[in-house]
Order: structure tokens, then sequence, then C-alpha cells
């Protein structure tokens, strides 16, 4: 039966920490200290297979671009933006092997898995692309975009810069919104395609990992988040007399 890894403190050993723990910490401090030297792990629901799905064939599309130039790719034709054949690519998509590095003043091993990589023909670099898949019934928009995706590509960024890549500032997002306005199914769903572009910062990943090292190396539970529902909902159950 596999058993989870968890954080022992003095190991020589490294311990991986993935992008998902990293999200964790910042969404709640409490839980990820209980899930990454506990064990104990939010409730969780089922796979999303649809949105994986869909995130697949848009890989799918991007891979045929890479083999044929003369496919017509009305998602980015109005970049100068091309798919990178490079050869770690599918490897870094890969979630048993991923993109790491080994962070050495923590001994935490970063990895994160890849959708895609872009060559922007203009700057000459490297561009980290990731890919999302919703339905929501208002126009998209940067706006509303969540910030986390932002992070994403930034960590993302730094892990490549690690590992020895020239990369450029400018992440993309592309987000596959679904359409709810179709009259009939017919077995089809219909998406609409908008690729945003931004800036991205990661000079906070360096003080993120050492301040996730020191709550790590902390025997002390960390306060819970206000307005994390997991927290108040064990709380709430703490605070009932009697047992349910």
């Amino acid at each position: 039966m596999w058993k989870k890894k968890i954080y022992i403190k003095n190991n020589l050993e490294p311990f991986e920490l993935n992008r998902t723990k990293i999200d964790l910490y910042f969404d709640c401090k409490k839980c990820f200290f209980l899930n990454t030297t506990k064990g104990i792990r939010r409730p969780h629901g089922p796979p999303s297979l649809l949105n994986n799905t869909v995130i697949q064939l848009v890989k799918d599309h991007f891979n045929l671009l890479r083999l044929n130039k003369n496919v017509e790719n009305k998602i980015i034709n109005n970049k100068n933006l091309i798919p990178i054949n490079h050869e770690s690519l599918e490897i870094w998509r890969n979630p048993l092997i991923v993109v790491s590095f080994l962070h050495k003043g923590t001994n935490l091993k970063l990895t994160a898995t890849l959708n895609d990589l872009w060559f922007d023909k203009d700057v000459k670099k490297i561009c980290v692309v990731d890919f999302k898949s919703t339905s929501k019934s208002k126009n998209l928009n940067e706006s509303i975009v969540w910030s986390g995706y932002w992070r994403h590509l930034a960590y993302y960024k730094y892990l490549l810069e690690k590992n020895g890549l020239d990369v450029s500032n400018v992440g993309y997002l592309l987000i596959l919104n679904g359409k709810k306005n179709q009259k009939t199914f017919e077995n089809k769903l219909y998406f609409d395609s908008h690729l945003f572009s931004k800036v991205l910062d990661n000079y906070w990943v360096e003080d993120t990992i050492y301040n996730i090292y020191n709550t790590l190396e902390n025997d002390q539970i960390p306060t819970q988040k206000n307005n994390c529902a997991y927290c108040n909902y064990f709380s709430n159950l703490e605070s009932v007399d009697g047992k349910l």
C-alpha cells in the first residue's frame, strides 16, 4: 500500500516540495504543516477528468504544430510565438519525472509538472505557458484570472532558470472557457480560447522556500487561517459538546 512521505527534520535525504504543496502553504499554513509533517490531508473530491481531457487535447494540438509548421493555429497566430522543440519537455511534462531543482540551503527538492514551452521570436527566449479549462458565463478578462495562476508560472520560470534555460520575463496563460449557450449538445462541447500574458515576478520564490523550511523545522503548529474552510469546519466540530 502506498504510504505518504512526510517531512522529517534533520533527514539527509532531500524532501520533495511540489507546486501543489506551495499552493497549500499560501492557502493555509496550518493545513500545509499538518499535511506535510503529519500526513493529514484535506478531504478532496473526485479528479476533474473532463478538465484534464481538455488540457490533454490542447497539448496534442500544440504538439501537432511542432511537427507541422503549416497547421493553422488561431490561438497564437497574432503573436510571434511558436511551440518549441526542447529535448526535456516531455520529461518535464511527466508527473512521475517532472522538472526539479535541489535547493541546497534547505535540502528541499523543488518540483513541478509543465504544460508547455513556447518560443518568442522577438526576444529570442523561451516562454513558460500554462493551460487551464473552465466554464464561466461572463466574459473572461485578466482582472478575474486567479492570481495563483501567475504564481504558478513564476515558479515554473524559477525552476527552468535553475535548470539553465534563458526564460522570457513574460509568461502566457491559455484558458479554454466552455460555452454554456449551445442550443444543442450532440456529444460536442465548444470552447472559447483566451490567451493572457503577464510579466512574471519570481523574486518571491527564494524567501518563500526559506519560510516554508522554517515552518517545517518548527515543532509548533501554525495558527489557523480565519478564512480556511477546512480549519473552521474542524474547529466547529471541536466546539460541539458531546460526541457526534
